[in-house]
């Protein structure tokens, strides 16, 4: 095989606990992370050179590119000889909280240890993912999942839940880095929302999904950016069972309790902001 394509499937965070600062200045979360229909495309071809060559169809530098970085550590960590070029097709907004970058450094892992044939499992593959990013191991499980630790340690969640959502980006970017400074570390480890949204899919409730909804950054955000509280209100009065934000944003997600209504909330938002998207679990 010297080719393949894959689907790097966008991701929600339907609820995000943050915990407590770590010693090494990260942070300890806990979080239910969701896969959704929403995906980039990534074609992963071996070339003899030994080059890796990425090409998309939006300018990031390449060096920071996350693909670009796990197909150099692939390439590093085992010694290969051969090169890559790596197709990628965005459909993900980017610095949007839907882990963009990090869900195609997963399709990367998986698309080149089949064409370079390094036959490695899903532990090896599950170890470079944590090397590359907090949200780099859930991209490779994919589904729903319990994300513990720095959201690197990932605990697969069975269900069969098929939510629709209507995405919402406002078209500006939130800085991680600033979202986390901006905590107030006091009152860290107080909300459980996690440990609720586990329990509302294990009883296989829709309803009680969307009502669990929580994210620690989100009093902070709406704070400092009225433009998504202003984009909650509007999916709410669109017909939303509930809203929140994804990751530390900006993206704002709506649930609804059919397709069909979220695709009527779609044609009454679609031209007020630059990304407004209906999708569903993956």
């Amino acid at each position: 095989m010297t080719a393949v394509t894959l689907n790097a499937y966008a991701k929600l965070n339907l609820t995000l606990d943050i915990l407590k600062r770590l010693a090494s200045g990260y942070h300890e979360i806990k979080t239910v992370y969701h896969q959704i229909q929403l995906h980039d495309a990534i074609t992963v071809r071996a070339v003899n050179e030994k080059i890796i060559l990425v090409k998309m169809n939006k300018k990031i530098p390449v060096k920071s590119n996350l693909a670009y970085k796990a197909a150099m550590l692939l390439k590093k960590r085992y010694n290969v000889q051969k090169g890559a070029e790596i197709a990628i097709e965005k459909n993900i907004p980017l610095a949007a909280g839907l882990s963009g970058g990090s869900t195609d450094a997963a399709a990367v892992l998986a698309g080149l240890n089949k064409v370079w044939n390094l036959k490695l499992g899903n532990h090896e593959l599950m170890g470079l993912a944590k090397e590359l990013g907090m949200d780099v191991p859930f991209s490779l499980t994919g589904n729903t999942a319990i994300g513990s630790g720095r959201g690197e340690e990932v605990e697969k969640m069975r269900t069969n839940l098929k939510i629709p959502f209507l995405l919402i980006n406002p078209g500006f970017e939130i800085s991680t880095k600033e979202a986390y400074e901006a905590l107030d570390q006091n009152e860290l480890g107080k909300n459980h929302h996690a440990q609720k949204m586990i329990d509302a899919f294990r009883k296989g409730s829709m309803e009680e999904v969307a009502q669990c909804i929580g994210n620690d950054f989100e009093p902070w955000a709406m704070e400092k950016y009225p433009e998504i509280g202003k984009i909650k209100q509007e999916l709410l009065k669109a017909g939303a069972l509930n809203a929140g934000m994804t990751g530390s944003g900006p993206t704002v997600f709506g649930i609804f309790e059919t397709e069909e209504k979220a695709q009527h909330a779609h044609k009454l938002l679609k031209d007020k902001y630059p990304f407004v998207q209906v999708t569903r679990s993956r």
